[in-house]
């Protein structure tokens, strides 16, 4: 222990005595009382602490760093990585405490007794700081500082098991001899020791400072004591001459290896080092700078036996390692070095240790290396060996540890040191079955220093428990995640944490392994196994958080729920467990043509169950009510539809998830069991053909738990007949060639030059040609050209394309013109689908050629002497003037003519002159209520049109109403009574198409058709009527021959879920209006059933009496037979035959909900509509809000700001001061007292946190109405918005509190009684001056 005495001899009585007897006169007089009153100011302020240090908050939990809290240097990070071990939890970090010691001045120095010092340093302790767990600050770089940390109860050591503890120390940077701190007045000390013991004293105040100074709590001196040892101390906190406490009583029943920085041998009262003094005496003055490692057993350096002075006061004892009486004392039990790399000899009784080559002070501003190690005797059972290795060189960098065997920046020099140890005699306990504390003491002075240890791996004896998973065959599990849990002294089982290196984090759940490997310091991994090498004595059980995929949990605890235990007896606990093997399936889906994977194709799943004594059971699989797996069930009609293209994956969650997966392929993990697996297609995907197998069965896999089939479809054939007509009797033509060509995906007019020719084919007797799907394939464009017709017609000169699609079958077939002479040939096409076909029929109607006489012949010359005849006949027709001769005449014309007619001319009959036709394609569409512009409608099959003459009705309006043409087409098309002649009646196919041939006039003027709908199919509406009012003329004035139409048909049969007014995010227990709406179909009697089922997310509430019906406004309770409510879902079943009189009607299902107060925050809740038309495809729309949240975190706005618990605050709005309140689990602002009932109060945590949850998004204020003790209360409002992610990804706000201002009252021995004596020497002064003038 370091003093320095600094001592002033002013004998002021002597020198005043003989001045007075000299002089006598009355100014002798005043001058004798002024200097009298001098000196006992000036006794006053020797006697009071005029240097006051400035000491640092032992409150805190910093890391040393120059100029923080009064600490001088900075402590360097150490070798591991931050929080590589958790000291906070394992130790014990008590309060030292010495202000009930005695004084013990030796007046020999004359020293005096100052107790109020001993108060500044009443609450002195080791911590460890915010910035790393695994270190613990035993002092910090100041004056006057101690701290102890021992082992908790549940962290002690037991000795009859061995152990192995690895840290690191770090003893400061300066040694005795560098005063370079504080004006260059203070050095280097005092030192730290790992410690051992089993303290169990019963404490006194006046012998060990406090009352609890006792086994978990011990602790020993300031400087010399090291903060272990029962030794006096200077207390001179406030001065600088010494100020020795009596502490007699210390840390008792342990051993304590020191690493001591101080030589404690002066010319007052410390000599706890002098076995050393001949060393520092003959060598140079540096010595005392060096330190030295040391062995002690702590009851010899009870009672200040270390201090007595065997060199000045009684030299008649001589030094001993183990023995105290008359003659002989003891300084240490063993010296190991002397700084760190001397050779210490012996000890020599007189003249103490014998050292030699001393040279590396032990302050060295480096991390060390110290192992311990523990090998208890098992025979005697009443000893064991203790081991300490100290590293010498010092730790080469910073953080670079990865493993903690990894020695390789610490050097090879080690001081190694076994001793024996009686655990009788040195821990006062009956033999090793017993425990002890354990951890490390340090101390400083007058003189500091930085001192701290890291922790890699606890002095505890380490035993393996391993995990083997393996299936129901026995085979090993990789994957499968467990946590190891320890049962601690009250019961608890406690969830073990493993240090991971490359996160620098901890990891608390483990995975059984494919491979030899370590992943963590003592945590290995083999083939289905986990083995743990580094547990400490207790009872421990497995606990198994989710099994691998593919697998199903059979248990969660092993062995058992009650564990196992490791002990020095039990070194080793294999447990075994299984997880049952899941099957799996894979079904693939492809085209058989082009072996692509079709998707969206739904599937079921079954299995057969043999029995002895009824039929074969089938079991088809299903979903489970909770969906965290499948199951089986008899009941086909819940079957799960599973789709091809998606993945139904059971997730570590422990439910089962849709996903997209691979094209085609319905994969499926995982189910229970699986005999006789079998599959069905239940639809075939549009444009395949279904008459092929629906049904099969799934192949197992060699492991037997992997089920896979493959199921085709063959795409439907295509069927095209031609038909070769005449246009005029619509006579079939035999012998016509057509030519079919590939358009090879060419853009533009088609060289049939180069394109691909498919085939050349011929009309047969009857016509026709038929294409088959060796010709036409689907998703193609093809050219038809007719190369050749047959005599007496007139050949096409352009050509037809024809489009192709899969779903869709034939889409279009029109013809082109070759020139403009050419004219567009009247044809006909209709499209048919089967299950196994799309066929088309194309009619092509060629007209005959104009007849005129041979060439060469008398055919000219008859027709002039026809021209003659009839003009003579004209001449005399109107000479002749009896009714006779003009018979006469009319008879000879046509006799002529006839004979003209006979001579080699053809003559055309007139019943052969055909009448012009025009083809109506109707494009049966319907389209989104918002595509106004009619861009992009949806193909409607099976509708079913009627084409009507209503040329009659039409012109009749037009003449006799006088309407123009445009508002007797509207009266057409709106009249419900209109006269017409129905000409044709015909269905849409696949692709919406309807094509109707009909004259161009009617009645001698241009034709009008209505076209009108008189079936709509299920889930359309009805299209519009259309007239069509001819001639319709192209661009170029042509009159049109196809004339495509397109009717206005808005509202596809649409399922919509909307939120009335929906805002952006809601508060908790603020009601939602949800409406679902959809139009009632017309034919609603072909539906055997109409249901719609809304499954709302576990965050929501279902307010069931908000539920209401409306039909077209109406509010309706009618239709509805059955409201069914089940977990997170309801269902409303309608009457099918009352819903049938609102066909074409829109109706509404409104209802609300409210988010509860256990919803997830910053997520989206989902609540998901489905409408059930029959056996149509269910329509499903979905709606999602959110609620937001808050976080914020209370800190000091002093020094490292560190949080601060229980401050407590209310949520108001910032528009009107409201507040929040929570009442019947609904958020709502009121004007109300901030401590009224219901008024939402949000207090931190220990760690500083507080947050609200459940607001919807805005602007709020955090006012607080109470704070943290000792603080200042915060009375402006802090104000924070609440937004998108505002809870889950912050900001968290952090919100200050000052400290309360401490108010300081004058202290007995501070430098207050200084300034009391200046004001008494004041008012002595004033008393002079009055004496004076009264004298005067």
């Amino acid at each position: 222990m370091q003093t320095i005495a600094h001592c002033v001899q002013n004998d002021f009585n002597w020198m005043l005595t003989g001045f007075i007897h000299e002089r006598r006169n009355g100014l002798l007089k005043l001058i004798k009382k002024l200097v009298t009153g001098l000196m006992i100011l000036l006794v006053a302020l020797g006697s009071s602490p005029l240097e006051v240090f400035a000491l640092p908050n032992n409150e805190l939990t910093e890391w040393p760093r120059e100029a923080t809290n009064d600490v001088a240097r900075n402590l360097p990070e150490p070798p591991a990585p931050i929080d590589t071990v958790n000291l906070k939890q394992m130790f014990n970090y008590p309060i030292l405490d010495y202000t009930g010691l005695p004084g013990n001045p030796d007046y020999r120095w004359k020293e005096t007794w100052r107790p109020d010092e001993l108060k500044v340093i009443k609450s002195l302790k080791g911590y460890v700081p915010d910035d790393d767990s695994s270190v613990a600050v035993i002092t910090r770089d100041a004056p006057w500082q101690a701290g102890v940390m021992w082992s908790q109860e549940s962290n002690k050591i037991n000795l009859a098991e061995p152990f192995h503890m690895i840290s690191y120390v770090y003893l400061g940077s300066r040694g005795q001899a560098e005063k370079n701190v504080d004006g260059n007045r203070r050095a280097g000390a005092d030192g730290i020791t790992f410690t051992i013991h089993n303290d169990n004293k019963t404490p006194v105040a006046s012998t060990s400072g406090s009352d609890h100074n006792t086994g978990v709590n011990a602790y020993g001196a300031l400087g010399n004591g090291l903060g272990v040892y029962g030794s006096n101390f200077s207390a001179n906190t406030a001065s600088t001459s010494n100020n020795t406490a009596d502490m007699r009583q210390g840390v008792t029943n342990g051993i304590a290896l020191e690493f001591d920085t101080f030589y404690n041998h002066n010319n007052t009262t410390q000599h706890s080092d002098n076995d050393l003094w001949q060393f520092v005496r003959d060598k140079e003055r540096s010595n005392p700078n060096l330190g030295h490692i040391g062995i002690n057993y702590l009851n010899n350096l009870q009672d200040n036996k270390a201090n007595e002075d065997t060199l000045t006061i009684n030299k008649s004892k001589q030094f001993s390692t183990d023995t105290y009486n008359d003659n002989t004392m003891i300084k240490h039990s063993d010296m190991l070095s002397v700084g760190w790399n001397s050779n210490v000899k012996n000890l020599d009784p007189t003249y103490g240790w014998q050292v030699e080559g001393a040279e590396q002070k032990l302050a060295d501003d480096k991390w060390h290396r110290l192992e311990v190690e523990w090998e208890p005797n098992t025979t005697t059972k009443t000893e064991g060996k203790l081991t300490y290795k100290i590293y010498r060189q010092g730790h080469t960098g910073k953080r670079n540890i990865s493993k903690i065997y990894d020695t390789s920046k610490d050097g090879t020099d080690v001081l190694e040191k076994t001793v024996t140890v009686d655990v009788g005699t040195v821990f006062h306990v009956d033999d090793i079955y017993n425990t002890v504390y354990w951890g490390f003491s340090g101390s400083t002075g007058y003189y500091q220093n930085n001192q701290a240890i890291q922790m890699l791996q606890l002095p505890v004896n380490y035993y393996t428990a391993e995990m083997s998973k393996v299936d129901q065959d026995g085979n090993p599990v990789s994957g499968a995640r467990f946590q190891i849990e320890k049962k601690d002294e009250n019961g608890n089982w406690i969830v073990q944490k493993f240090y991971n290196p490359k996160t620098s984090g901890y990891v608390d759940t483990l995975e059984t392994g494919s491979k030899d490997m370590e992943i963590y310091d003592g945590v290995f991994q083999s083939l289905g196994k986990i083995k743990l090498t580094q547990l400490t004595y207790g009872t421990y059980r497995w606990k198994e958080t989710s099994a691998p995929d593919g697998y199903e949990m059979k248990q969660t605890y092993f062995p058992d729920e009650k564990g196992f235990v490791v002990n020095y007896e039990n070194h080793t606990v294999t447990t075994e467990a299984e997880n049952k093997k899941l099957y799996q399936l894979e079904l693939t889906k492809t085209d058989s043509d082009t072996k692509q994977p079709l998707n969206d194709v739904p599937f079921i799943i079954s299995k057969t169950v043999k029995t002895e004594n009824e039929n074969d059971k089938q079991y088809y699989l299903k979903l489970n009510a909770d969906t965290t797996g499948f199951e089986w069930t008899e009941d086909k009609t819940v079957a799960k539809q599973f789709l091809t293209g998606k993945s139904y994956l059971l997730g570590q969650d422990g439910t089962v998830t849709e996903q997209i997966g691979e094209a085609g392929k319905i994969i499926v993990k995982y189910f229970p069991d699986a005999p006789n697996l079998s599959w069905k297609e239940v639809s075939v995907p549009a444009g395949y053909d279904s008459s092929g197998p629906l049904t099969g069965d799934f192949t197992p896999s060699t492991n037997g738990y992997v089920y896979s089939a493959t199921q085709t479809n063959k795409p439907k054939d295509f069927v095209l007949t031609l038909e070769k007509l005449s246009s005029t009797f619509q006579k079939t033509l035999q012998g016509v060639e057509f030519k079919l060509y590939d358009s090879d995906d060419s853009a533009g007019e088609p060289d049939f030059s180069t394109l691909p020719l498919i085939d050349t084919v011929t009309t047969g007797d009857d016509g026709k040609i038929v294409l088959n799907n060796g010709q036409i394939k689907a998703d193609n464009t093809y050219y038809l050209v007719e190369s050749q017709t047959v005599e007496g017609f007139i050949q096409l000169k352009g050509y037809f394309t024809i489009t192709t699609d899969k779903l869709k079958g034939f889409t279009t077939v029109t013809y082109t013109r070759k020139a403009e002479t050419d004219e567009s040939p009247p044809f006909k096409f209709t499209s048919t689908s089967t299950d196994t076909s799309y066929a088309g029929t194309l009619e092509i109607y060629n007209k005959r050629k104009s007849t005129l006489p041979t060439t060469g012949g008398n055919g000219i010359l008859g027709y002039v002497g026809i021209g003659l005849t009839m003009a003579i006949v004209a001449l005399l027709f109107f000479i002749a003037r009896k009714r006779i001769f003009k018979c006469l005449i009319i008879l000879i014309v046509a006799t002529s003519g006839l004979a003209g007619f006979a001579g080699d001319t053809q003559v055309v009959s007139a019943q052969e002159q055909e009448q012009e036709q025009v083809q109506l394609e109707v494009n049966r569409l319907v389209y989104q209520p918002s595509d106004t512009q009619y861009k992009s409608g949806v193909p409607v099959a099976g509708a079913k049109l009627e084409v009507v003459d209503v040329t009659k009705s039409f012109y009749e309006l037009v003449n006799r109403q006088k309407l123009s043409l445009k508002e007797a087409q509207e009266a057409v098309s709106k009249s419900n009574k209109i006269d017409g002649q129905s000409l044709a009646v015909a269905t849409t196919d696949q692709s919406g198409l309807v094509r109707f041939t009909v004259p161009k006039t009617s009645q001698q003027r241009p034709a009008v058709y209505l076209i009108r709908e008189l079936v709509t199919p299920v889930a359309v509406t009805k299209m519009e009527n259309m007239v069509v009012v001819l001639p319709i003329l192209d661009e170029s004035g042509n009159e049109k021959s196809l004339i495509s139409l397109f009717p206005k048909s808005h509202g596809i049969f649409t399922f919509d879920k909307t939120i009335d007014e929906k805002q952006s995010s809601y508060s908790f227990g603020k009601p939602i209006p949800y409406r679902l709406s959809t139009i009632i179909p017309q034919d609603m009697t072909n539906l055997s059933s109409y249901e719609i089922e809304d499954v709302y997310d576990q965050g929501l509430r279902f307010i069931s009496e908000s539920l209401e019906i409306f039909i077209d406004g109406e509010k309706q309770s009618d239709s509805i037979k059955a409201v069914s409510l089940s977990e997170n879902k309801f269902r409303v079943v309608f009457d099918v035959a009352k819903l049938a009189d609102f066909g074409g009607k829109k109706l509404e299902v409104t209802y609300q909900m409210v988010i509860k107060d256990t919803a997830a925050i910053d997520q989206d809740l989902v609540n998901t509509a489905t409408l059930y038309p029959g056996d149509l495809t269910p329509l499903v729309d979905r709606e999602n809000v959110q609620t937001g949240g808050f976080r914020f975190i209370k800190r000091a706005a002093e020094g490292k700001q560190n949080p601060l618990a229980k401050a407590t605050f209310v949520i108001k709005n910032p528009t009107d001061d409201t507040v929040l309140t929570y009442k019947e689990g609904k958020y709502q602002f009121e004007k109300v007292a901030t401590n009224a009932s219901g008024v939402v109060r949000l207090t931190s945590d220990d760690d500083g946190y507080f947050e609200i949850r459940g607001l919807r998004y805005g602007e709020y204020l955090a006012c607080e109405i109470r704070a943290p003790s000792g603080y200042v209360l915060q009375d402006k409002p802090t104000a924070f918005t609440v937004g998108v992610s505002t809870y889950s990804q912050g900001p968290v706000l952090s919100i200050f509190n000052v400290k309360k201002p401490k108010i300081r009252l004058p202290e007995t021995g501070t430098v207050v009684t200084s300034t009391a004596f200046v004001g008494l020497l004041i008012m002595a002064s004033s008393l002079v001056m009055i004496r004076k003038r009264k004298d005067n």
